[in-house]
């Protein structure tokens, strides 16, 4: 969900012209929300967060405002954004032995998924823990267990 206030800020640091940072402070200015349900309107919403469905400028934005993401990781080059789904390449050292290698991902995932914890934190973007998955390969026989700590709220 796009935090518009965090969004703004990263358009500034990007050295935005000042006449699109104006527009999208004014787009996204005021803006309300009011549910039908039923015939039955609800009172008047503020809405700090998201961009009004269907528009085209949604999506782009939510793309421009997580750009920096994999620069939160140890290793950029092995983090995959495409629109709001995030893939992480781990591969360990092939001179070490299969359970130091074990050791290794095991570690370098719970300080990733740390890092992701505070971005996300910080960024107001909430990750869908029901949609979090990991997939393991190996060529090994015997398959030692992973042991992630997958605790996304800090507070």
């Amino acid at each position: 969900m796009l935090w518009h206030q965090g969004f703004i800020l990263k358009l500034y640091q990007l050295h935005c012209p000042d006449g699109y940072l104006f527009w999208i402070v004014n787009y996204f200015k005021d803006r309300t929300i009011t549910i039908d349900y039923q015939g039955h309107l609800s009172k008047q919403v503020d809405v700090s967060r998201g961009a009004p469905q269907g528009s085209c400028f949604g999506p782009k934005a939510y793309i421009v405002n997580h750009f920096d993401l994999p620069t939160f990781f140890d290793c950029p080059c092995d983090v995959h954004l495409y629109v709001d789904d995030l893939a992480i390449l781990y591969s360990p050292s092939i001179y070490r032995k299969y359970s130091q290698q074990v050791d290794e991902i095991q570690t370098r995932i719970n300080n990733d998924l740390l890092k992701l914890a505070r971005y996300a934190e910080s960024n107001h973007q909430p990750i869908n823990n029901k949609k979090t998955e990991f997939v393991i390969y190996h060529k090994t026989v015997q398959f030692q267990k992973f042991k992630f700590s997958i605790k996304v709220n800090l507070s």
